[in-house]
């Protein structure tokens, strides 16, 4: 298992931690995030409920709003923004992400209550806005300049691929690629849905495949035109045979770039994805 994400308060007395990825993260411009932040609102992740652990600290959080919205649940001793949502309550536990430690391999995919932001409050990414709460049935308002919606949509379309690799929820990949989509993994090109299905399968991101707790994290963005291209790190345990190699029970960290391409109703037509192969095998023990 990867090392769980940890975090707390500014004078320590709350500590939490997290395992497995984050299932999503945005910036929330809501005036109620604005007022308790003192900032343009709040930057915050969720995940599972049964991903997250108080350390330590339960008698010091206190919550305020209660019945009025997402809560703002804060520690009592420093006054740290911590956690919001449904909190105590609910499937999933919002945590605000500048209380994380380190880096909590997610980065924002939106921006919610766009329609309630400041009046100095400048967006300048191209990330999709929501005029109020995030949904997966309410379509983003444009994000960027120039062909805001166009981006907007594709935008929408890769955080939404990215959560459910991280997720992995194979159902909610496949949804995100376009009828006739391509996968092409070091030059090997996969052009049937069943195939690319069967191919994130084997890889890990359902359970029984090559690899154990894998998790993709971005570490930096390109644009231009049609595609996005990402530099990306994925790491995982070596848990399942995989193209005929036994199961060593090694940890693996490779670079990935992938190139998404993205066809004229901004879904996703082409994944391309490059990783050092040698590098791999060297980690799994094949290659000296």
């Amino acid at each position: 298992m990867a090392n769980p994400i940890t975090g707390g308060c500014l004078c320590g007395g709350v500590r939490f931690e997290v395992t497995g990825a984050f299932i999503r993260a945005g910036h929330c411009h809501c005036s109620r995030c604005r007022r308790h932040s003192g900032t343009f609102g709040l930057t915050q992740g969720r995940v599972r409920r049964e991903q997250f652990r108080l350390l330590r600290g339960e008698d010091l959080v206190r919550v305020y709003g209660k019945g009025e919205g997402a809560v703002k649940a804060f520690c009592s001793r420093c006054g740290s923004s911590l956690f919001g949502g449904t909190w105590p309550d609910g499937p999933q536990v919002s945590i605000r992400l500048g209380a994380v430690d380190g880096d909590p391999g997610i980065r924002p995919q939106f921006h919610t209550h766009v329609a309630s932001k400041a009046p100095w409050d400048e967006i300048r990414d191209e990330l999709p806005r929501y005029p109020g709460d995030w949904s997966q049935d309410v379509a983003p308002a444009p994000g960027g300049a120039g062909n805001e919606s166009r981006a907007g949509a594709r935008l929408a379309v890769l955080a939404e691929h990215l959560r459910a690799e991280n997720a992995h929820d194979v159902d909610a990949i496949m949804a995100t690629f376009a009828p006739g989509a391509a996968l092409v993994l070091n030059g090997e090109r996969f052009d049937r849905p069943g195939v690319i299905r069967v191919v994130h399968e084997r890889l890990g991101f359902a359970p029984g495949g090559g690899f154990a707790d894998l998790h993709i994290e971005e570490l930096a963005r390109y644009a231009e035109g049609a595609a996005i291209v990402l530099e990306q790190r994925l790491t995982g345990r070596h848990t399942g045979a995989w193209e005929g190699i036994a199961p060593t029970g090694r940890a693996v960290e490779i670079p990935v770039c992938t190139v998404y391409l993205f066809d004229d109703r901004d879904r996703l037509a082409l994944e391309r994805v490059y990783f050092d192969r040698g590098l791999l095998l060297r980690q799994l023990g094949v290659l000296p």
